[in-house]
C-alpha cells in the first residue's frame, strides 16, 4: 500500500487513516457501516464510530 499526500497536511492524514484503521478493525463497526442504506445514514455512523478514533 502506497499513499502520497502533501507534507504540509502529512500529520493530519496519518492521524486520520490511523483512525479509519482502528474503526475498521472492530467487526461490529463494519457490521455497521454495512447496515446504513442511505449516504446519511452512513455519514451518521461513520462520525460516530470514529469519534474515540479520530482526534
Amino acid at each position: 500500500f502506497f499513499m502520497v499526500i502533501p507534507t504540509a497536511a502529512s500529520a493530519f492524514y496519518l492521524k486520520l487513516l490511523s483512525g479509519l484503521t482502528q474503526t475498521f478493525r472492530n467487526t461490529e463497526a463494519r457490521d455497521k457501516l454495512l447496515e446504513a442504506d442511505t449516504p446519511e445514514k452512513l455519514w451518521k455512523a461513520l462520525v460516530r464510530l470514529t469519534r474515540t478514533t479520530i482526534p
